[in-house]
């Protein structure tokens, strides 16, 4: 019987119509752009008050996480784009891009569409001026890197072999480095 990973390697390498990436996308985005901030503003806000926690806000703290939520953002939408033009797939795991892409804002980290979730997450978080939405970030954050690092290194590894490890030993995995480059 062939391994799992053998035939989930070969269900990767199928490539998709734009039109077919295009239509995942659309059904997957609204998860990560409002589904997910949605869930971050009416849980924190709910275990701020069960707990009794205090906010921290104030119009420094809001105005900047509005930046940087909307920087987050903005990397995690340049992300998509380069895997959708340059990589011909998407970020959904049964869509992977098809070639590795290493040029836009992977030329500067192996994962900015974590660090723009990341950042977006966290921008919400200091606009709310909530611990809880602080705690939440940092738990999903957590876990996100977590299975970029223990499953999709070796997924990347799988279907691109040197070529990845060569990209991996050059490029930081979540802190970008722009120097040099």
């Amino acid at each position: 019987m062939e391994p799992l990973w053998r035939r989930w390697l070969r269900y990767a390498q199928r490539e998709y119509s734009a039109r077919q990436r295009l239509l995942a996308l659309s059904i997957t985005t609204p998860l990560f752009v409002i589904v997910i901030p949605v869930l971050e503003v009416y849980v924190s806000r709910w275990l701020d008050r069960a707990f009794g926690l205090p906010t921290f806000g104030c119009l420094f703290l809001e105005v900047f996480g509005g930046v940087v939520a909307v920087g987050g953002w903005v990397l995690s939408f340049w992300s998509v784009y380069t895997q959708f033009t340059l990589g011909r797939g998407t970020p959904i795991p049964w869509m992977p891009p098809q070639r590795l892409v290493i040029q836009g804002p992977y030329r500067y980290v192996r994962n900015p569409m974590a660090l723009g979730n990341i950042l977006m997450y966290l921008g919400i978080a200091l606009v709310l001026g909530s611990i809880s939405a602080m705690v939440l970030v940092f738990v999903g954050g957590t876990l996100l890197l977590l299975y970029d690092k223990v499953v999709e290194e070796r997924e990347m590894a799988l279907r691109f072999g040197e070529e990845y490890l060569e990209y991996k030993r050059r490029t930081p995995f979540i802190i970008p480095r722009f120097k040099g480059r």
